[in-house]
């Protein structure tokens, strides 16, 4: 365990120990004198956050604005429907009148899932959070009103609107590429960089 979560659990020799495995080959007086450190870092935070304390933090607006920011972003995730595509995307594409291919579409959804992880990464790196979330929201919702659409128009007006399985196709790796990058990846990943050190844990 981390000499951190061993301090914080009362079991200072375990953590000590711990620490001087870690440190390896540096001289013990510095690893006693880092222990100690981390010791009165914990016992100060500790002394300082009460619930009291810690309520006054959730009331400011560095604290509750990325609360409501991220409690939206869940919502919209839902929403969304981004785990209705995943789940039925080999219904939806028998619904596109791809029998045959339907499983092989659900491959693709897989391929384009993990290929979004990557994408995100540079995304983020290269624009920030927000231009990526807006531009990958309107992406999931033009797909979604692509498909629905058709697949409507398809099945009131089977005689009228010819049969073009790969309007749906695109339409669900579309959505899964710009879903998994805004409601998966990047979703999870803004937990641990919008909240403040203080309440974070809470």
């Amino acid at each position: 365990e981390s000499p951190m979560w061993l301090l914080a659990r009362s079991e200072p020799e375990r953590a000590e120990e711990s620490l001087l495995v870690l440190r390896g080959t540096i001289s013990p007086n510095m690893v006693e004198a880092e222990f100690k450190q981390m010791a009165d870092h914990l016992a100060t935070k500790n002394s300082k956050t009460t619930w009291a304390s810690t309520f006054q933090d959730l009331r400011k607006p560095e604290a509750y604005k990325p609360l409501i920011i991220m409690n939206m972003f869940f919502l919209f995730q839902q929403l969304s429907g981004v785990t209705v595509v995943i789940v039925y995307g080999v219904k939806f594409a028998k619904d596109a009148e791809l029998s045959e291919d339907a499983y092989t579409v659900a491959l693709f959804i897989g391929v384009v899932r993990v290929i979004s992880t990557f994408l995100t990464t540079w995304l983020c790196n290269r624009w920030g959070r927000r231009k990526p979330a807006v531009a990958m929201g309107v992406g999931v919702t033009l797909s979604l009103l692509v498909l629905t659409g058709y697949l409507s128009l398809r099945h009131s007006y089977p005689e009228t609107i010819p049969s073009t399985p790969w309007i749906s196709i695109i339409c669900i790796l579309v959505n899964i590429l710009t879903s998994s990058i805004v409601f998966s990846t990047m979703l999870w990943s803004m937990l641990g960089e919008v909240f403040p050190t203080n309440v974070r844990g809470v």
